[in-house]
């Protein structure tokens, strides 16, 4: 149990691994480079990163890039969660596994979510994904005179109005995908999790590129998530 409020506790009591570290932040960077290099006029709008505080998330870093694909703008938060509250972890995060709402949605990535919880704390990196979309799709004038909307992207769930949507602390299941990160005694990422980010890695960047298919846009246009 805390004393002091996240932000005094995190200052008094130093956690390196609260925040990316430099290893993560070149991978973070890798996961941008990959989903831009798929289109050669693609374009950075607007770069976020902040620590975080006081959240029921247990959010504590944040990355967030605005860009354009494919002409589509998308902004992608890649976020770091660090709980060490033993209590929460016993009574929450062990009895509803984290597993149930940040899965990969696919058989192919059940793995990444598999193991046995360090009991003093859980580390763990997710990301989400927003679309902004023309409200009138076959408006013809430059983006920004047109009115927009945004939408959640399906990070995990089918792209379909039939897809199942449930939510957990005000997002889809469908809109979160992530992996439960280790360290080793020098706070370096594990073989086994670096292994899990680049599926993290390729994963998001298939669905993003899945997303804007003309085929699967329909889901943004035609259903609220």
């Amino acid at each position: 149990m805390k004393i002091f409020g996240d932000y005094i506790d995190s200052k008094i009591f130093f956690k390196k691994l609260r925040k990316f570290t430099d290893e993560e932040k070149v991978l973070v960077d890798n996961i941008f480079n990959s989903i831009l290099r798929q289109d050669k006029n693609s374009e950075i709008i607007t770069i976020y990163n902040k620590e975080v505080f006081e959240n029921n998330e247990f959010i504590s870093d944040l990355v967030s890039k605005k860009f354009t694909l494919n002409g589509h703008r998308i902004e992608l938060d890649i976020r770091k969660h660090y709980c060490d509250e033993k209590k929460i972890i016993k009574e929450n995060l062990l009895s509803t596994p984290i597993s149930t709402w940040i899965s990969s949605g696919s058989d192919k990535y059940t793995d990444l979510f598999e193991r046995s919880m360090n009991i003093d704390k859980i580390i763990f990196i997710t990301c989400k994904a927003d679309i902004t979309l023309k409200q009138d799709r076959n408006d013809k004038r430059d983006f920004d005179a047109c009115l927009s909307v945004t939408h959640q992207i399906l990070l995990n769930g089918e792209f379909s109005v039939d897809a199942d949507l449930f939510h957990y602390q005000g997002y889809p299941r469908e809109t979160i995908m992530g992996i439960i990160t280790e360290y080793d005694h020098n706070n370096i990422l594990t073989a086994e999790s670096n292994e899990k980010f680049t599926i993290f890695s390729n994963n998001i960047c298939d669905r993003l590129l899945e997303a804007i298919l003309p085929k699967n846009l329909d889901i943004y246009y035609n259903n609220e998530i």
